[in-house]
């Protein structure tokens, strides 16, 4: 059968023909087109002035493909080098801030009781990065998770998380930490979870969720606010609404703490912490 047009015959003894592939900027081709050789096209992964990435355009600033990638997840400052990722040219940074502490619980008396709320979670925000934009280092900072109300039988707020951050370039702010306002007192009783951090620095910035609401309903029956859930990870579990105490740790990344109730219980309880945030980074040649 004859290909591109060509009235050439095809197959053993046929004169056959073949499309000439023409090489182009940010293209190249090996090969010959014909059964035992055929051609091959490779194209190179470039930016356009507008940062677009694009296959095959020829603009002079190629980016190869993945290098590795550094997940950042103890909390404190560490930093990020030029020298040490040489060939390094785009970075794809994704950031969560601290998920929010609950609030400790004080003593409740027979027939009181209070329900806490749970902690926000932390901000999620991303940004690609051109290598040659940044300073030869980078400070990267992983911020903890807010701590929780202490000590137990004082009613003291959960702390807010701690901000995340790529330099100045990407930032994710954490999650409040829940509130210890609401006085033990007969049911119904409900409590505010912690509040959302303000947007932070990047090209795409999810705010997390603000924590659940902590609910005593009737004798017998509260439910602690649940951690709010965070661009990068989930907020912690519900406690259990017969048990006093309860109040469970954010998950990573960045989730808020769920809150701990109490109903007649002189020691009161402890508020949990939030989850910690974290930074990654993927670099790309």
């Amino acid at each position: 059968m004859a290909r591109c047009g060509c009235a050439a015959v095809d197959g053993p003894g046929g004169t056959g023909c073949e499309c000439a592939i023409q090489q182009g900027p940010g293209t190249s081709v090996t090969g010959t087109g014909q059964p035992l050789a055929p051609y091959t096209v490779s194209a190179r992964l470039s930016t356009d002035a507008g940062n677009a990435l694009r296959f095959g355009t020829d603009t002079g600033l190629y980016a190869g493909g993945p290098l590795g990638m550094i997940v950042y997840d103890t909390v404190g400052a560490t930093t990020w080098t030029k020298a040490a990722n040489p060939k390094a040219s785009w970075l794809h940074i994704r950031v969560v801030g601290g998920g929010g502490g609950a609030a400790s619980l004080g003593a409740t008396t027979a027939g009181t009781g209070v329900a806490r709320g749970g902690g926000a979670g932390g901000n999620y925000s991303e940004s690609w990065i051109e290598v040659s934009t940044l300073a030869a280092s980078t400070t990267v900072t992983v911020g903890a998770g807010g701590i929780g109300g202490a000590p137990a039988g004082t009613a003291t707020a959960g702390g807010s998380g701690g901000t995340s951050s790529f330099g100045a370039v990407v930032t994710a702010l954490g999650g409040g930490g829940s509130p210890a306002t609401t006085v033990a007192a007969a049911p119904p009783v409900i409590s505010a979870g912690g509040t959302l951090a303000a947007a932070g620095v990047g090209q795409l910035r999810l705010r997390g969720a603000a924590g659940g609401q902590g609910i005593y309903v009737v004798a017998g029956a509260r439910m602690g606010g649940a951690g709010g859930d965070s661009g990068g990870g989930m907020g912690a579990v519900v406690p259990s609404n017969l048990a006093s105490g309860g109040s469970a740790v954010g998950r990573a990344y960045g989730g808020g703490a769920s809150g701990p109730t109490g109903e007649g219980v002189t020691t009161g309880a402890l508020g949990a912490a939030g989850g910690d945030g974290v930074v990654v980074v993927e670099m790309f040649g």
